[in-house]
Protein backbone atom coordinates (compact mmCIF):
# COMPACT_ATOMS: atom_id res chain seq x y z
CA UNK A 1 0.00 0.00 0.00
CA UNK A 2 1.33 3.20 -1.20
CA UNK A 3 0.03 5.49 1.96
CA UNK A 4 2.06 8.74 1.49
CA UNK A 5 0.15 11.12 -0.27
CA UNK A 6 -2.44 12.37 1.60
CA UNK A 7 -3.58 8.83 2.94
CA UNK A 8 -1.68 7.93 6.26
CA UNK A 9 -0.16 4.26 6.74
CA UNK A 10 -2.53 1.87 8.24
CA UNK A 11 -3.49 1.91 11.72
CA UNK A 12 -2.94 -1.51 13.53
CA UNK A 13 -3.74 -2.31 16.68
CA UNK A 14 -1.95 -4.96 17.63
CA UNK A 15 -3.91 -7.17 20.78
CA UNK A 16 -1.67 -7.34 23.89
CA UNK A 17 -2.32 -8.89 27.15
CA UNK A 18 -3.74 -6.52 29.87
CA UNK A 19 -1.86 -4.69 31.89
CA UNK A 20 -1.07 -7.05 34.59
CA UNK A 21 2.45 -4.95 35.73
CA UNK A 22 2.49 -3.46 38.95
CA UNK A 23 4.72 -0.15 39.03
CA UNK A 24 5.38 1.45 43.09
CA UNK A 25 6.83 4.21 44.57
CA UNK A 26 5.97 6.83 41.60
CA UNK A 27 5.34 9.92 41.65
CA UNK A 28 5.28 11.40 38.42
CA UNK A 29 4.46 9.89 34.86
CA UNK A 30 6.11 10.88 32.11
CA UNK A 31 4.86 10.54 28.25
CA UNK A 32 5.71 10.99 24.96
CA UNK A 33 3.19 12.66 22.68
CA UNK A 34 3.11 11.65 19.32
CA UNK A 35 2.45 7.96 19.43
CA UNK A 36 1.15 8.30 23.15
CA UNK A 37 -1.65 10.93 22.91
CA UNK A 38 -1.43 11.96 19.18
CA UNK A 39 -2.03 9.87 16.36
CA UNK A 40 1.84 9.96 14.76
CA UNK A 41 0.32 8.37 11.37
CA UNK A 42 -2.41 11.22 10.92
CA UNK A 43 0.27 14.61 11.76
CA UNK A 44 3.79 13.40 10.57
CA UNK A 45 3.27 10.96 7.83
CA UNK A 46 1.27 13.59 6.15
CA UNK A 47 3.97 16.07 6.74
CA UNK A 48 6.77 14.35 5.82
CA UNK A 49 4.79 13.33 2.71
CA UNK A 50 4.42 16.49 1.69
CA UNK A 51 7.94 17.58 2.26
CA UNK A 52 9.14 15.28 0.04
CA UNK A 53 6.91 15.79 -2.58
CA UNK A 54 8.03 19.67 -2.52
CA UNK A 55 11.65 19.02 -2.27
CA UNK A 56 11.12 16.33 -5.70
CA UNK A 57 9.18 19.30 -7.66
CA UNK A 58 11.47 21.60 -7.29
CA UNK A 59 15.22 19.63 -7.57
CA UNK A 60 13.63 16.93 -10.06
CA UNK A 61 13.59 18.32 -14.00
CA UNK A 62 11.51 14.65 -14.99
CA UNK A 63 9.23 12.55 -14.00
CA UNK A 64 11.68 9.98 -12.86
CA UNK A 65 14.20 12.33 -11.15
CA UNK A 66 11.06 13.54 -9.08
CA UNK A 67 10.34 9.72 -8.30
CA UNK A 68 13.65 9.03 -7.63
CA UNK A 69 14.35 12.28 -5.60
CA UNK A 70 11.21 11.89 -3.81
CA UNK A 71 11.95 8.23 -2.59
CA UNK A 72 15.36 9.53 -1.30
CA UNK A 73 13.77 12.00 0.66
CA UNK A 74 11.79 9.41 2.39
CA UNK A 75 14.18 6.56 2.84
CA UNK A 76 16.37 9.26 4.63
CA UNK A 77 13.74 10.01 7.26
CA UNK A 78 13.52 6.24 7.77
CA UNK A 79 10.21 5.45 5.66
CA UNK A 80 9.72 2.51 3.68
CA UNK A 81 6.74 2.41 1.57
CA UNK A 82 6.69 -0.57 0.29
CA UNK A 83 6.52 -2.20 4.36
CA UNK A 84 4.33 0.71 5.76
CA UNK A 85 6.89 1.13 8.46
CA UNK A 86 8.74 4.12 9.55
CA UNK A 87 12.22 3.71 11.78
CA UNK A 88 11.74 4.97 15.24
CA UNK A 89 15.50 5.12 15.18
CA UNK A 90 15.30 7.93 12.28
CA UNK A 91 14.79 11.24 12.12
CA UNK A 92 10.95 10.99 12.31
CA UNK A 93 11.96 10.83 16.08
CA UNK A 94 14.28 13.73 16.29
CA UNK A 95 14.63 17.20 16.07
CA UNK A 96 13.98 19.50 13.54
CA UNK A 97 17.40 20.05 12.53
CA UNK A 98 18.36 16.29 12.92
CA UNK A 99 15.95 16.51 10.16
CA UNK A 100 16.77 18.95 8.24
CA UNK A 101 20.53 17.29 7.99
CA UNK A 102 18.59 14.41 6.91
CA UNK A 103 16.49 15.66 4.00
CA UNK A 104 19.23 17.49 2.72
CA UNK A 105 21.52 14.53 2.62
CA UNK A 106 18.79 12.76 0.69
CA UNK A 107 18.11 14.85 -1.96
CA UNK A 108 22.12 15.67 -2.70
CA UNK A 109 22.69 12.17 -2.94
CA UNK A 110 19.76 11.64 -5.45
CA UNK A 111 20.55 14.84 -7.14
CA UNK A 112 24.14 14.86 -7.25
CA UNK A 113 24.70 11.34 -8.47
CA UNK A 114 23.05 13.10 -12.26
CA UNK A 115 24.08 16.54 -11.62
CA UNK A 116 27.53 17.10 -10.05
CA UNK A 117 26.98 20.97 -10.13
CA UNK A 118 24.29 20.13 -8.02
CA UNK A 119 26.07 21.34 -4.64
CA UNK A 120 25.20 21.05 -0.22
CA UNK A 121 24.39 24.51 -0.88
CA UNK A 122 21.12 23.89 -3.23
CA UNK A 123 20.36 21.32 -1.10
CA UNK A 124 19.73 23.15 2.04
CA UNK A 125 18.77 25.78 -0.16
CA UNK A 126 15.44 23.54 -0.71
CA UNK A 127 15.08 21.74 2.03
CA UNK A 128 14.92 24.83 4.22
CA UNK A 129 12.71 26.56 1.28
CA UNK A 130 10.31 23.42 1.37
CA UNK A 131 9.86 22.65 4.94
CA UNK A 132 9.06 26.23 5.67
CA UNK A 133 6.80 25.81 3.13
CA UNK A 134 4.97 23.01 4.88
CA UNK A 135 4.80 24.84 8.17
CA UNK A 136 3.29 27.54 6.09
CA UNK A 137 0.34 25.56 5.25
CA UNK A 138 0.20 22.43 7.51
CA UNK A 139 -0.59 22.55 11.06
CA UNK A 140 0.43 20.23 13.89
CA UNK A 141 -1.99 20.73 15.71
CA UNK A 142 -4.71 20.91 13.57
CA UNK A 143 -3.35 17.69 12.19
CA UNK A 144 -2.86 16.44 15.65
CA UNK A 145 -6.05 13.58 16.54
CA UNK A 146 -6.14 11.68 19.49
CA UNK A 147 -5.46 8.16 20.16
CA UNK A 148 -8.50 6.91 21.52
CA UNK A 149 -9.28 6.62 24.95
CA UNK A 150 -5.50 8.08 25.48
CA UNK A 151 -7.02 11.99 26.85
CA UNK A 152 -9.00 10.41 29.46
CA UNK A 153 -6.63 8.20 31.06
CA UNK A 154 -4.18 11.53 31.17
CA UNK A 155 -6.57 13.03 32.91
CA UNK A 156 -7.41 10.16 35.36
CA UNK A 157 -3.80 10.06 35.45
CA UNK A 158 -3.37 13.45 36.39
CA UNK A 159 -5.90 13.04 39.75
CA UNK A 160 -3.21 11.27 41.41
CA UNK A 161 0.54 11.69 39.83
CA UNK A 162 2.49 14.60 38.52
CA UNK A 163 2.49 14.45 34.44
CA UNK A 164 5.60 15.81 32.59
CA UNK A 165 5.80 16.02 28.63
CA UNK A 166 8.96 14.38 26.90
CA UNK A 167 8.98 15.16 23.18
CA UNK A 168 11.60 15.78 20.52
CA UNK A 169 8.52 18.22 18.90
CA UNK A 170 9.08 21.88 19.43
CA UNK A 171 8.22 23.63 22.76
CA UNK A 172 5.27 25.56 20.64
CA UNK A 173 3.58 22.86 18.82
CA UNK A 174 3.52 20.70 22.18
CA UNK A 175 1.95 23.85 24.08
CA UNK A 176 -0.58 24.47 21.27
CA UNK A 177 -1.71 20.86 21.32
CA UNK A 178 -2.43 20.57 24.93
CA UNK A 179 -4.34 22.98 24.66
CA UNK A 180 -6.01 21.64 22.03
CA UNK A 181 -7.09 18.53 24.32
CA UNK A 182 -7.63 20.40 27.19
CA UNK A 183 -4.40 19.49 28.78
CA UNK A 184 -2.77 22.41 29.70
CA UNK A 185 -3.67 22.64 32.95
CA UNK A 186 -2.20 19.31 34.08
CA UNK A 187 1.01 18.95 31.95
CA UNK A 188 1.46 22.65 30.57
CA UNK A 189 4.66 23.67 32.62
CA UNK A 190 6.22 20.29 32.72
CA UNK A 191 7.69 20.10 28.95
CA UNK A 192 10.88 18.81 27.66
CA UNK A 193 10.24 19.61 24.16
CA UNK A 194 12.59 20.28 20.69
CA UNK A 195 15.89 18.21 21.86
CA UNK A 196 17.11 14.74 21.11
CA UNK A 197 16.66 12.55 23.52
CA UNK A 198 19.05 11.38 26.09
CA UNK A 199 19.30 10.72 29.53
CA UNK A 200 20.96 14.35 30.36
CA UNK A 201 17.41 15.46 29.15
CA UNK A 202 15.45 13.21 31.30
CA UNK A 203 17.76 13.70 34.24
CA UNK A 204 16.61 17.34 33.49
CA UNK A 205 13.13 16.97 32.87
CA UNK A 206 12.91 15.07 36.72
CA UNK A 207 14.53 17.59 38.19
CA UNK A 208 12.34 20.46 36.99
CA UNK A 209 9.52 18.26 37.90
CA UNK A 210 11.11 17.45 41.34
CA UNK A 211 10.73 14.22 41.29
CA UNK A 212 14.04 11.23 41.13
CA UNK A 213 14.18 9.81 38.39
CA UNK A 214 13.30 5.87 40.27
CA UNK A 215 9.78 7.40 40.99
CA UNK A 216 9.04 8.00 37.29
CA UNK A 217 7.09 6.05 34.84
CA UNK A 218 8.11 7.09 31.26
CA UNK A 219 4.99 5.56 28.67
CA UNK A 220 6.35 6.34 25.39
CA UNK A 221 6.47 4.55 21.51
CA UNK A 222 10.21 5.66 21.19
CA UNK A 223 13.12 3.41 21.66
CA UNK A 224 15.80 6.85 22.42
CA UNK A 225 12.99 7.91 25.01
CA UNK A 226 12.80 4.63 26.46
CA UNK A 227 16.26 3.61 26.58
CA UNK A 228 17.64 7.37 28.41
CA UNK A 229 14.47 6.69 30.89
CA UNK A 230 15.74 3.40 32.23
CA UNK A 231 19.31 4.98 31.92
CA UNK A 232 17.95 6.75 35.26
CA UNK A 233 16.75 4.43 36.77
CA UNK A 234 12.92 5.11 35.80
CA UNK A 235 10.37 2.62 35.03
CA UNK A 236 8.92 2.58 31.24
CA UNK A 237 5.62 1.14 29.01
CA UNK A 238 6.05 0.97 25.60
CA UNK A 239 3.05 1.43 23.41
CA UNK A 240 2.24 -0.18 20.11
CA UNK A 241 0.07 3.09 19.32
CA UNK A 242 2.71 5.00 17.28
CA UNK A 243 6.20 3.72 15.56
CA UNK A 244 6.67 0.52 17.55
CA UNK A 245 5.49 -2.51 16.04
CA UNK A 246 5.23 -6.11 17.57
CA UNK A 247 6.91 -7.86 14.76
CA UNK A 248 8.92 -5.07 13.57
CA UNK A 249 11.16 -3.45 15.92
CA UNK A 250 9.99 -3.52 19.24
CA UNK A 251 12.86 -6.34 19.88
CA UNK A 252 14.94 -3.50 19.54
CA UNK A 253 14.25 -2.38 23.14
CA UNK A 254 11.86 -5.22 24.98
CA UNK A 255 14.26 -5.72 27.43
CA UNK A 256 14.52 -2.07 28.31
CA UNK A 257 10.55 -2.05 28.73
CA UNK A 258 8.83 -2.78 32.22
CA UNK A 259 5.63 -3.49 30.16
CA UNK A 260 4.52 -3.62 26.64
CA UNK A 261 0.76 -2.16 25.89
CA UNK A 262 -1.64 -1.13 22.86
CA UNK A 263 -2.01 2.01 24.52
CA UNK A 264 -2.07 3.97 27.10
CA UNK A 265 -5.69 3.51 27.39
CA UNK A 266 -5.23 -0.36 28.46
CA UNK A 267 -2.95 1.04 31.14
CA UNK A 268 -5.17 0.25 34.41
CA UNK A 269 -4.53 3.09 37.21
CA UNK A 270 -4.79 0.53 40.46
CA UNK A 271 -1.54 -1.35 38.64
CA UNK A 272 0.61 2.14 39.82
CA UNK A 273 0.92 3.26 43.59
CA UNK A 274 2.64 6.23 45.20
CA UNK A 275 5.32 6.15 47.59
CA UNK A 276 4.41 4.82 50.80
CA UNK A 277 4.03 7.38 53.51
CA UNK A 278 5.51 6.75 56.87
CA UNK A 279 4.44 6.25 59.84
CA UNK A 280 5.00 8.85 62.58
CA UNK A 281 7.27 8.48 65.03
Amino acid sequence: MKFLGWAPIRYIMIIMPESTVKFENIEAIILDKDGVFVDFNKVWLRIIAYRAQLIAERAANTSPELATIREACLTSMGVDEDLDTVDPYGPCSMPKESVRFALATGLYMAKNATDPNFGWIHSFEIVDECMQQVRDELSVTELSEEIPGSIAKIKELAEKFKIAIYTSDSLQNTIETLDKFDLAGSVCENIQAGEKKNADNYLSLCQKIGVAPENTLLISDGPYDIRAAKACGAKTIAVLSGVLEEDFNLKTIIDLTDEVLDSIADLKLSNISGPKKKLAA
